[in-house]
């Protein structure tokens, strides 16, 4: 599923962002004890939000807002859920792994449903409405207008 990918390395990212060069080792337990939790609670509130019950390519600004409803949530609740259940003993998830995640996560939901999108509707970098034969022939030979 793209979307656990998507909250994998957006996870990740987060982790990475937050601390340069290297993730310090208990942080990096923490990251790996609870990578699974939060992609498992992402993907859920992902389904509950309805986001798999549109075709990608038919994705719209109403949508988009839903999006990032959606992502708020599932960050939100991942954030809390990793935060107080304390996986690793006096370790707490920083709040700008928290942000970050948030952020990468809604830019990559976003990303990849406009992208989407426009990749299915601009086949060959032509638009449809001029893509088959019949229509590029009518458009061919409409008669030009002359402005007076």
């Amino acid at each position: 599923m793209v979307d656990a990918a998507l909250a994998a390395v957006a996870w990740y990212l987060a982790f990475r962002l937050r601390f340069d060069p290297r993730i310090p080792p208990y942080y990096h337990t923490l990251f790996t004890k609870t990578i699974w939790v939060v992609i498992l609670i992402q993907v859920a509130t992902f389904v509950l939000f309805g986001f798999y019950n549109r075709w990608w390519r038919y994705v719209s600004t109403r949508d988009m807002w839903g999006a990032a409803r959606g992502v708020t949530v599932a960050c939100l609740v991942s954030s809390i859920v990793v935060y107080f259940a304390d996986p690793v003993a006096q370790v707490r998830l920083p709040r700008s792994v928290a942000v970050m995640d948030w952020l990468l996560l809604l830019a990559f939901v976003a990303g990849s449903r406009m992208l989407a999108r426009t990749v299915m509707e601009r086949p060959n970098g032509r638009s449809r409405a001029t893509s088959s034969p019949a229509a590029r022939r009518s458009w061919s030979s409409a008669p030009a207008t002359r402005a007076t």
